[in-house]
Formats: structure tokens, C-alpha cells, sequence
């Protein structure tokens, strides 16, 4: 067999598939990460697509019991294993993934326990259309479970958000992410002393102290294609389902992390929105919780479909929620439903992450420190997300010199 080297997060899709079926109840979990020891869901049964075969993992009991696990491949029962196989083997990763250094590593005696079930891999493949239609497009692990709280059965798909390794992703970055903001009567040299700064908030320093520049949001980078019925920014666009006044916040929200304006206490969504409410950019004449209402409704909205590179059409196509798997391996559950649980705990649990600046960023930045702008940025290749230095933009056959400031949403520790 060949050897499987995952990272701590890829095993964490393991560990859960291992975890569900060895202990058969996870808890429903507060903001605060606490369970809710009255609040579970009972694993049924587990499902997991590989290739054209559909395997199903059938607990024989329902709760938290010792039991047989029967193992079904296109709806034929191949093997039964006892519920403590898989407990045991859950504990045996979760010491594997809290010791091991490195970014990717084999762990074999739990690979040769999952491949003896048939699995050839613990990573799930690609969604279908009707897994997608059917759970959302953010799956990591398909359940059927019974409920606490009423006793209904239900399918539902569950996201896997480990504390094992690098915080997850709630918003993915890239060129989509990428704000462009527009440096009034920028100059040639102001253009090349802006690209030889460091850093971002050195940058709008500059332009911030300085008499002649200003800075003017442009919106996201990547336009909606010719011929669609949506023109301009397909983030922009995406955002307004959130509220039609939305994009506006994102600008001052960049412009204020990076020190433009008051800058808050930390990049936790908290404090990003309390810095937001305090200035009040949208003039509302109720600024207390509006702010708050608009940040929660948008990282729903980033967990049950938006994105900023394809067009949104308003629908939040989720059937699950969350799987929160803590270092020391306690599971907890946040439904996706509409109340305030679940986006408090998305609210809580996040903050503004820069990612790295790519590729054009660093040969801009060399050639501004030798005085030189460099006039073709397109022939340099992209990287994920491309931002933090001056270009020239034509926008209607106007030129324009613009700075893009990238981020993304991540999950906080």
C-alpha cells in the first residue's frame, strides 16, 4: 500500500469520521465553545462517496454505547466492526496529529485500520451537483442523525473545523478579495516611493500624511463577465444580497485595520465591528447593533454559498453547519439554522486575516527600490491573491493608479 501523508488539518477529517462512529453523540456547542450537555445529535450513520461506490457506516445502536458497526458498499454489508475499533483508533490519531511536527506525515496504524474498511482515502472527493443542491457547497462529512430536541432523523452535511493545525478559511482569499482603491493625484514618483514601502499601513501612511493624495474605493478586482445581466464587481455585487449598502463598510474596513482610520484593538470580527460602529462610516442614526447584524448576516452568508470570484444568487443552501474539533479532540456541533447561535458562533470564532502579498508584490517592491516603476505588471505571472502595491489601471480608457489591499476570514484560536 502506499503511504498517505496528510497535514494536520486533512487528518482532521479522519479523526472525525473515526470519532462520530466510535462515540456515536456529539454535543450542540455555545459561541463560547462550551457543550450544551443537553443539546446532541445521535449518529446514525455516516456516508462517504469514493468513485462510483457509496460506502455507508451503520451504527447498530443509537447514542453514546459500545456497538457494531456495520459497513455497507452500494448497500451490501461487507464487513461489521466493533464501535471501539474506531474509538480507539480516533484516540490513537489524536495523538499522532497533537505530537507530530511537519507539515504533512503518515500515521500507519491508523491508515491500515481505515483501509481495512475499504477506504482508500480520507479526504473527500469533489461534490456533486446534487450533493451540493442537496447540502450546500461547503461538505465535509455527510450524517444521518437523530436530533435531542425533537427525535427527528435527517441527512445533513457537516464542514470539519479543526484547532489542530493552521486556522480554517471562512472566506477564501484571491484576486476576487482584492479591494482596489484608486490614489488621487498620484505622481510617477509617489507611485514608485509607495512601492518601495513595506507594508500596507506604511503605505496608506504616506498617502494619509500627505498634502495632494487622497484615496477612493474602487471596488473589488474581478468584473462581472461581459453579457451577464450584473455589471461591476462580482464581489460588490455578491455583498449586496447581504445589504444593499454592505460593499461600502468593506473599504473602511481595510482602510481602518491597516491604520487609515481609528484602528481596532485586534482583527477579531468583535473589534473590527466595534472600531466600524464607533465611526459610523454609513451614518446611521442607530449605530449600535445595525453594524453587528450586517458582519453576522455576511459570514453566514460566506458559509452558505457567497464567494467573491462567481456570481451569488442570494441562496443559502445548507443543511448542517459546523464541526468544531478542539485540540484535545472534543467534538461540538452548530446547526446552521436561523437563530442566533450559529452566527455568533461564526462571529466569536473569526477575524480579518492578511494573506501573503504573491509574486508581483515582491518584483514591484525590487524595482521601486531601484526608482523605477515597472509600466507592464501583466507579464509577470499572478499569485493567489496579488496586492500591497501602486499599478496603473485603465478604467474606461481612463488611467488610473490604484493599490489593492487583499483579505480574508479566518477562524481564531
Amino acid at each position: 500500500m502506499s503511504e498517505w501523508k496528510y497535514n494536520k488539518g486533512e487528518w482532521a477529517e479522519g479523526y472525525v469520521f473515526l470519532k462520530v462512529l466510535g462515540d456515536g453523540r456529539i454535543n450542540a456547542g455555545t459561541p463560547d465553545l462550551k457543550p450544551i450537555e443537553d443539546t446532541y445529535i445521535d449518529i446514525k450513520n455516516v456516508q462517504k462517496r469514493l468513485g462510483n461506490d457509496m460506502f455507508v457506516f451503520r451504527r447498530t445502536q443509537i447514542g453514546r454505547v459500545a456497538c457494531l458497526i456495520e459497513c455497507l458498499r452500494n448497500d451490501e454489508k461487507y464487513l461489521v466492526v466493533p464501535s471501539g475499533e474506531f474509538a480507539s483508533n480516533a484516540d490513537n490519531l489524536n495523538r499522532y496529529i497533537n505530537n507530530i511536527k511537519g507539515s504533512a506525515f503518515p500515521v500507519p496504524d491508523v491508515q491500515a485500520f481505515i483501509e481495512s474498511l475499504g477506504i482508500n482515502s480520507i479526504k473527500s472527493p469533489p461534490m456533486s451537483k446534487d450533493e451540493i443542491e442537496k447540502y450546500g457547497g461547503k461538505t465535509d462529512i455527510f450524517l444521518r442523525v437523530r436530533s435531542s430536541i425533537d427525535n427527528m432523523e435527517e441527512d445533513v452535511g457537516f464542514s470539519i473545523k479543526s484547532h489542530f493545525g493552521s486556522n480554517a478559511t471562512l472566506l477564501n482569499c484571491g484576486a476576487g478579495t482584492n479591494y482596489l482603491f484608486e490614489i488621487k493625484n498620484c505622481t510617477d514618483a509617489d507611485m514608485i516611493a509607495l512601492n518601495a514601502l513595506d507594508s500596507v499601513k506604511e503605505q496608506l501612511q504616506y498617502i494619509k500624511n500627505s498634502e495632494t493624495l487622497d484615496i477612493e474605493p474602487l471596488g473589488s478586482a474581478i468584473l462581472s463577465p461581459k453579457g451577464s445581466d450584473v455589471s461591476g464587481p462580482i464581489f460588490d455585487y455578491n455583498l449586496e444580497h447581504v445589504d444593499s449598502r454592505f460593499p461600502e463598510i468593506i473599504p473602511y474596513m481595510l482602510l481602518s485595520i491597516y491604520g487609515y482610520y481609528e484602528e481596532p484593538k485586534s482583527r477579531s470580527i468583535p473589534d473590527v465591528v466595534e472600531t466600524i460602529t464607533k465611526a459610523n462610516p454609513l451614518n446611521l442614526r442607530n449605530a449600535k447593533s445595525p453594524y453587528i447584524t450586517m458582519f453576522k448576516d455576511f459570514l453566514f452568508s460566506a458559509f452558505s454559498g457567497l464567494t467573491a470570484t462567481k456570481l451569488w444568487d442570494g441562496k443559502k443552501r445548507v443543511t448542517g453547519g459546523y464541526l468544531d474539533v478542539s485540540k484535545d479532540g472534543t467534538l461540538l456541533y452548530f446547526r446552521a439554522i436561523s437563530d442566533d447561535q450559529f452566527v455568533s458562533y461564526l462571529f466569536n470564532s473569526t477575524c480579518i486575516d492578511h494573506p501573503s502579498r504573491g509574486n508581483r508584490y515582491q518584483t514591484i517592491h525590487k524595482a521601486a527600490l531601484s526608482g523605477v516603476n515597472l509600466e507592464n505588471i501583466e507579464s509577470i505571472k499572478p499569485d493567489h491573491g496579488d496586492y500591497g502595491y501602486v499599478f496603473k489601471y485603465l478604467e474606461d480608457g481612463i488611467e488610473k493608479k490604484v493599490l489593492g489591499i487583499n483579505f480574508q476570514v479566518r477562524f481564531r484560536n
